[in-house]
């Protein structure tokens, strides 16, 4: 603790010695950022598969490596016009005048990642930060430590008191927050990020926060199930289901039930042949989150919902932490999987007869991260553009979205507030202050004190307009 308060302080000092880091220099840690990714990807692979117990070595590649990788080009790439003054229209009645919005760094920020993404989650933000001139204290989970540690040798590398990153347990998460950032990024829970929200208000400190909820994936009578099922099992069971927008809980029009229960199972058998020995296939994270899921699971088997596994968990040993795909039909909203975040490869789905019903559920609950739309019909399309409030809507496809620069990543209400990615990230680490510059002759004049006839011909004229 003592160590990060002295950093902490140490940096505050840098950043006012140097508010400006020349942008030679944030390229040069971007881009080195991303070859060390690149020509490490095999020690990434090795480590998140031991911090994990088991990590499929394409999810990593794609989810951890890949992604992070074009984060950092693209902040890169184009931190030339980010970075440029912005000008401002003045309107007539104010002019001759000019005004420009100057992307300023915030100073020292701090990211708090999760575990569940330990390199995406870190270096995304990471790089919106650097990109706009920061210095950046990152915290990432005690669960991840390998991976933690390999991180801050890959950013030693480049010898920039830039980048600080520390890991560590809840305290040490709670001593970090309380510490006065000119901005903060939390991505995690909703319960602890309503705890770091108010450890930062002590300081007033800004902040994003990266939240989750239940997502909720739609099924409409239009949807073609045969054409679509791989995409939901994919966003189901990526990372087993660990990830903050998969798809948490489904609705399925009552005509396409069966059909729907039939195909998923078939699609994950596809997809998974087989789950304790696949190396495709992720375990859960650690022995709590593995209880917890057979907990909810065991608790709507007993509540006598249609209870549908898919492979035989008794196979597989629990010192693996591997838990097979679970499908809950119907379950009652006082289960525990219907109130909670899942985080894991369950997956209950509900019956509808009338799309007015799911917009009315949905509408009840927090809002979530992401809605997943299958249809190809326009007007209900619309309805779920207009009527429903989340961080995204996706429709034909799960996941996605969410790795893609040019789209704000963001939740709203109990899934998180803010928004981060390529220009939206620079932005929120930036403080885009106006500069307004008066020109001659400053006509602003005829409006001072003492007032007179000029006055009130200006104010009565202007009224008009």
């Amino acid at each position: 603790m003592k160590h990060l308060e002295q950093a902490f302080y140490a940096a505050k000092t840098a950043h006012l010695e140097q508010p400006f880091v020349p942008l030679d220099e944030r390229r040069r840690l971007l881009t080195g950022l991303q070859r060390n990714l690149i020509d490490n990807r095999d020690r990434i692979v090795e480590t998140l598969n031991n911090d994990f117990g088991k990590r499929s070595s394409h999810e990593t590649l794609i989810a951890e490596v890949f992604s992070s990788a074009f984060a950092l080009q693209y902040a890169s790439r184009h931190l030339n016009s980010w970075s440029c003054p912005r000008r401002q229209h003045i309107p007539w009645c104010f002019q001759p005048a000019k005004a420009q919005l100057l992307p300023q760094a915030r100073g020292v920020v701090g990211i708090i990642s999760p575990w569940n993404y330990p390199i995406y989650l870190s270096l995304a933000p990471l790089a919106s930060a650097l990109a706009a001139g920061n210095r950046v204290f990152l915290k990432m989970s005690e669960l991840t430590t390998n991976t933690a540690k390999l991180l801050i040798e890959l950013t030693d590398s480049l010898q920039s008191d830039l980048i600080q990153i520390f890991v560590g347990d809840g305290d040490l998460g709670h001593h970090f927050a309380a510490l006065p950032f000119d901005h903060l990024m939390f991505t995690g829970s909703t319960s602890t990020g309503i705890k770091v929200m108010k450890t930062a208000s002590h300081h007033l400190t800004s902040i994003t926060l990266e939240l989750g909820g239940k997502s909720p994936v739609v099924i409409a009578a239009d949807a073609d199930i045969s054409k679509i099922i791989d995409r939901i099992s994919f966003g189901k069971l990526f990372n087993a289901g660990q990830t903050c927008i998969a798809p948490d809980y489904g609705f399925v029009h009552e005509s396409k039930m069966d059909e729907f229960v039939r195909q998923f199972q078939q699609s994950v058998r596809r997809l998974y042949p087989s789950f304790a020995d696949n190396p495709d296939y992720t375990a859960i994270i650690s022995q709590n989150h593995f209880d917890r899921l057979n907990r909810w699971a065991n608790e709507a088997k007993q509540s006598g919902c249609d209870f549908v596994t898919i492979g035989d968990q008794d196979e597989i040993h629990n010192n693996e932490r591997i838990f097979a795909p679970v499908l809950l039909i119907n379950p009652v909203n006082e289960l525990s999987v219907m109130k909670e975040e899942i985080f894991g490869p369950i997956f209950p789905i509900l019956t509808f007869t009338s799309i007015s019903e799911v917009l009315d559920d949905i509408n009840q609950r927090p809002h979530p991260l992401a809605i997943y739309l299958f249809s190809h019909d326009n007007d209900l399309i619309n309805r779920f553009k207009i009527g429903t409030q989340s961080g995204a809507l996706s429709i034909n496809e799960t996941l996605v979205h969410a790795g893609i620069e040019t789209i704000p990543f963001g939740g709203v209400g109990d899934s998180g507030m803010g928004a981060y990615h390529g220009k939206t990230g620079f932005d929120t680490f930036s403080h885009l202050k106006p500069v307004f510059n008066r020109k001659r002759p400053n006509l602003n004049a005829l409006l001072s004190p003492p007032f007179g006839k000029i006055a009130d011909r200006i104010i009565c004229f202007l009224l008009k307009q």
